[in-house]
């Protein structure tokens, strides 16, 4: 999918080292509330993960003149039980 400025593409397991470089900025952690500190490797088994779970879809966003990522989306299907809130 593609706008004048932006263009969505599935995640891939390239994006396994920005992800990693993400999670460790204070402004992320703040915006996504984790508490959880990630290494590396887990970070690429849940790309991993995520590329295969037919229950979601997840994209990096991407400006079109330096294809730099400034976001992402994940649809994920409530329904499913997998991602239902622990309670």
């Amino acid at each position: 999918m593609e706008s004048k400025r932006i263009h969505l593409r599935p995640i891939a397991i390239k994006d396994t080292e920005e992800y990693f470089k993400s999670i460790q900025r204070e402004k992320i952690i703040d915006m996504t509330g984790t508490k959880q500190t990630f290494t590396f490797d887990q970070v690429e088994k849940h790309i991993e993960t995520i590329i295969l779970d037919d229950s979601r879809e997840d994209y990096a966003i991407n400006f079109n003149k330096t294809n730099e990522k400034v976001g992402e989306l994940s649809i994920i299907d409530k329904r499913d039980k997998r991602h239902m809130p622990l309670t």
